[in-house]
C-alpha cells in the first residue's frame, strides 16, 4: 500500500510537534515559517497534550482512575467541555445523587459566559426550539438510565465500548470516540487488548486519508478499510517521528489525519478556516 503524500503527512506532524516543543521552552512567536500554521489554531499532535484535555486528565481522570463511573464523567466533561465550567460544577459522580447540583451550577453560568467550545458536538441531535441544556441533561440522564449495559469492564476492548456508547441519545461517532480516547488512560481500560490500535473514523480523517492516498477527497471508504489503511500507515509511519512520538496510538493518528486534512486545505485550496490563532505564551504549561 502506497501513501503518495506520506512525505507532506511526515513534515506537517514533525512541524505541528516542533511547534509545541518551542512553546514548551517559551521561545517567542513565530514558531514555523509555515503561513498556515501561523495563521490557524491546529490541535497538537498527541490529544493529550491539548489544553482541554490536560485539564479533564489533570483533574479529574487520574484524581477517579479507579471510579465505575469514570466513563460517565468523560461524557459530562466533553459535553460541558471547557475547564472553567468543569471546575464550577465539579466531579459529577455519581450522577444520580450530584447530577442534579451539575446542572444548577452549569445553569448559573449560562448567560454569564460561554460553557461549551464550538470543538465538540455539542448540540448533535438537538430538537429544534429545545433550550440546549435542557438536552445536555436529558442526554447524561439516559447515558446514567442505561449505565448497567455501559459501564466498561476490564475485559472490553475500546471498540466495544465505542460501539455500545455510540447507540445512545446525541453521542454518535464523534462524541463516542472522543469520550472512549479520555477514558482509555482510567484504570479499567488501561490494558485493553486494542489501546494501540482502535480507532474510528470521522469525515475529516475519511478526508486526510484520502489525500493521503492520492484518492479524490470526498470518496467514500467502509470503515474496515480505512481502519486497515490506518494500522498499516501507522506501522509505516513511526519510524519517520520523533522517539517522543513513536508511541503514537491509532487515535492520535486519526486525530492527526483530520488536521492534516484542515492544513492542506488552507495551504492548497486556500480556504479559510474557522479558528484563527493569537500567539500566546499565557498558561501555555
Amino acid at each position: 500500500m502506497k501513501f503518495p503524500l506520506m512525505d507532506r503527512f511526515i513534515w506537517y506532524l514533525n512541524e505541528r510537534w516542533s511547534i509545541h516543543r518551542k512553546r514548551l521552552k517559551s521561545l517567542p512567536p513565530p514558531w514555523t515559517d509555515d503561513p498556515v500554521l501561523q495563521r490557524y489554531r491546529f490541535c497538537q499532535v498527541r490529544r493529550e497534550d491539548d489544553r482541554v484535555t490536560r485539564w479533564i486528565h489533570d483533574n479529574w481522570v487520574q484524581p477517579h482512575a479507579d471510579d465505575p463511573d469514570l466513563w460517565h464523567a468523560m461524557c459530562v466533561a466533553r459535553i460541558f467541555n471547557l475547564p472553567t465550567t468543569l471546575d464550577a460544577v465539579g466531579w459529577p459522580e455519581p450522577w444520580g445523587r450530584r447530577g442534579a447540583r451539575v446542572l444548577v451550577a452549569a445553569r448559573a453560568l449560562h448567560g454569564t459566559r460561554a460553557i461549551y467550545t464550538a470543538a465538540y458536538n455539542t448540540c448533535n441531535g438537538c430538537p429544534r426550539g429545545t433550550p440546549l441544556i435542557n438536552y445536555q441533561k436529558l442526554r447524561l440522564d439516559t447515558l446514567w438510565t442505561n449505565r448497567a449495559a455501559l459501564q466498561p469492564s476490564e475485559h472490553d476492548t475500546l471498540r466495544a465500548v465505542y460501539e455500545r456508547l455510540k447507540t445512545q441519545l446525541g453521542m454518535g461517532t464523534f462524541m463516542s470516540n472522543q469520550v472512549v480516547a479520555d477514558l482509555k488512560h482510567g484504570s479499567v481500560l488501561r490494558a485493553a487488548s486494542d489501546w494501540h490500535t482502535f480507532a474510528a473514523s470521522g469525515s475529516g480523517s475519511l478526508r486526510g486519508m484520502n489525500r493521503l492516498c492520492g484518492r479524490p477527497v470526498k470518496q467514500r471508504q467502509r470503515e474496515d478499510a480505512w481502519h486497515d489503511e490506518l494500522l498499516t500507515l501507522r506501522k509505516t509511519l513511526v519510524p519517520s517521528l520523533p522517539k517522543s512520538l513513536r508511541d503514537l496510538d491509532a487515535q492520535n493518528l486519526e486525530h492527526g489525519l483530520c488536521e492534516f486534512d484542515k492544513w492542506m486545505r488552507a495551504g492548497d485550496e486556500g480556504r479559510k478556516l474557522t479558528r484563527p490563532f493569537k500567539p500566546t505564551l499565557e498558561d501555555y504549561k
